[in-house]
């Protein structure tokens, strides 16, 4: 039995617009190249991604403990 998402096309970038106009200070992006195993086909560019968006928290004064 099909999904709740068979015969859908795929719209990332309008997911992203969509994402970015719902969600404030969203951090998203597209990897246009890269598959569900985007974190071992892109292991280092993922790791660094993630050490960035962590950077940023850290300077958020949103984020500071209260």
């Amino acid at each position: 039995m099909p999904g709740p998402s068979a015969g859908r096309q795929h719209a990332p970038r309008a997911a992203l617009t969509r994402a970015e106009a719902l969600i404030p200070q969203i951090q998203a992006e597209l990897w246009p190249e890269a598959t569900h195993a985007i974190s071992g086909q892109f292991a280092n560019e993922v790791n660094a991604r993630i050490l960035r968006f962590i950077e940023d928290l850290d300077q958020d004064p949103r984020t500071e403990p209260k």
